[in-house]
């Protein structure tokens, strides 16, 4: 039998943090376009609609 850990069937919630300026905010929410550093790459492609987005 599989364990699902600690949080029992309980949807995973995410979050993201990101920089904008206010010239850039608007253009970076409507478009879904966020620039970031290459390292950081990997976690960012996989946000998906739900993931909680801090600015």
């Amino acid at each position: 039998m599989a364990e699902n850990g600690n949080n029992g069937n309980k949807k995973l919630i995410r979050g993201f943090i990101f920089a904008t300026t206010r010239r850039t905010e608007d253009k970076s929410l409507n478009r879904l376009i966020f620039r970031t550093d290459r390292v950081y790459g990997p976690i960012v492609i996989r946000m998906r609609r739900g993931d909680l987005f801090f600015k």
